[in-house]
């Protein structure tokens, strides 16, 4: 898969799982992509890890949390959430259950550097530093 289209699968997924999550009060605080200008500067072995983590979470975690929330109308999980008896229904173990998976890959140490800014900014300041080195040996060379 192109970088390009790594990007745009992203985004998608992202989107995709944006409002279901929101919607559980997970905190997405970590999970935004750099602007595509940036996104533009990155090499495709950042883009692709941050894909695969993304893509594993879509088809896995996040897979199990909508087949969950897609038991009961929208409705009824409101009323789920404002009851306290309903703690102990079976809808409602469940989505604790895939809650907890979810948060469990989410609120990973090793995060992929595509959503660590602090890596992300480090990368594309020695990318540029070795730009410059290669602009002057270039100048150099062409000077001899």
């Amino acid at each position: 898969m192109k970088k390009e289209e790594m990007i745009i699968a992203l985004e998608i997924m992202m989107k995709d799982m944006k409002s279901i999550l929101i919607n559980l009060s997970i905190n997405l605080k970590n999970f935004t992509l750099p602007d595509s200008k940036i996104m533009n500067q990155l090499s495709g072995d950042i883009i692709k890890s941050g894909y695969l983590w993304v893509f594993h979470i879509h088809e896995h975690e996040y897979r199990d949390l909508k087949r969950t929330k897609g038991l009961l109308s929208e409705e009824v999980w409101n009323r789920y959430f404002t009851w306290k008896w309903s703690d102990d229904t079976r809808e409602m173990k469940m989505l604790r259950d895939d809650i907890k998976n979810l948060r469990s890959v989410w609120h990973v140490s090793q995060r992929p550097e595509i959503f660590c800014k602090g890596k992300i900014k480090e990368y594309l300041k020695a990318k540029k530093s070795i730009e410059r080195a290669e602009r002057k040996l270039s100048d150099s060379k062409s000077k001899v």
